[in-house]
């Protein structure tokens, strides 16, 4: 058995971290590592930034952009395709590999062999040889460290992840893997200009049918206000569908709320205390709507929804006048540290 020997004592969790386990993953990977201000080095999620369909009536969060841990790939090796020895021989001793696996082969969990959906978890001791890995799964409410069978490791990695009641259901795992590197630098800097320019829209971001940024904002809003003027059914259909999409969303802000209190306690000249009280303020707005678009999607709808439409232009006003804001931030950073 080749096993990651690790302090366990050293690991943490942030219950902002809820949905984002390969976030966590990541922040605990840095922390065994020796990397200081973990925290900081991290890709918040919290970026808006949506693909429209084609007659732009409905549109879809990109969630890869919320659920992925870091911006510079280059500190990071991944990779997919069968599991074997080469994926951490070179690295087992000194750091533990994330991998990704279904939760429906996990028998610690409670979708044990009843719900599909992709979870990240690190893998600390593989022999192809032994009837079982050992695993840590430090992700409430759960916290695991020990063993899984063999054959339902093989399982949850190979796992074609069926559409399930679950978000993160619906696409084959893989046998997706990451490797940090041992001498991780991710620069606490230049992750603050690349978290605030997902915040305002970097046009860079923009890929095929999608917008982000303000234009993204504001195309929410139209959508919207198309919304309010169909069959009763439809608009039902769309709270439902909305409201899962702006979940996650709502739950970057709480990551991100962690992430920029913690940067003002490292340096409190880094980050604009305006920034940080409207990613506060939009956490809140998110919260009510999520709550009436939860409602809308059983009853009275066209009124839920009219409801986050004023709540959402509301958040419009904010964000539009906020980007000078971030935008000066950027400034300050580029030229004073």
């Amino acid at each position: 058995m080749k096993r990651c020997e690790i302090d366990k004592e050293r690991l943490v969790y942030y219950d902002e971290m809820h949905y984002f386990c390969l976030k966590n993953c990541f922040n605990n990977c840095l922390i065994l590592n020796g990397v200081e201000d973990s925290l900081l080095r991290i890709r918040t999620g919290l970026e808006f930034k949506i693909r429209i369909n084609y007659d732009k009536t409905n549109f879809n969060v990109l969630k890869h952009t919320l659920l992925l841990p870091f911006f510079d790939m280059n500190q990071v090796t991944c990779g997919m395709g069968d599991d074997s020895e080469e994926i951490f021989n070179d690295n087992i001793s000194k750091i533990p590999i994330i991998v990704l696996v279904d939760v429906y082969y996990l028998p610690y969990r409670k979708e044990y062999h009843k719900y599909h959906a992709s979870h990240a978890v690190l893998l600390v001791g593989y022999d192809e040889s032994m009837d079982f890995v050992e695993i840590i799964d430090w992700y409430g409410p759960y916290f695991y460290i020990g063993e899984i069978p063999y054959d339902e490791y093989l399982n949850a990695r190979n796992s074609d992840n069926p559409n399930d009641v679950n978000p993160f259901s619906g696409f084959k795992i893989n046998n997706y893997w990451y490797k940090i590197g041992v001498e991780c630098k991710i620069d606490i800097k230049k992750n603050l200009i690349e978290n605030l320019n997902g915040l305002r829209g970097d046009r860079k971001l923009i890929t095929n049918n999608s917008v982000v940024g303000k234009e993204a904002v504001n195309t929410i809003t139209t959508i919207m206000q198309k919304k309010i003027e169909v069959e009763d059914i439809e608009i039902k259909r769309f709270c439902g569908t909305l409201h899962n999409e702006l979940y996650i969303l709502s739950r970057a802000t709480e990551l991100s709320i962690l992430y920029y209190t913690e940067i003002k306690k490292k340096n409190s000249n880094m980050i604009d205390d305006r920034i940080i009280l409207f990613v506060k303020n939009i956490n809140e707005s998110f919260k009510k709507m999520n709550y009436w678009l939860l409602k809308g999607s059983i009853k009275n709808s066209r009124d839920y929804l009219k409801k986050v439409l004023t709540k959402w232009i509301e958040f419009e006003k904010e964000y539009n006048a906020i980007e000078q804001v971030i935008n000066d931030n950027i400034i300050n950073l580029e030229t004073c540290y």
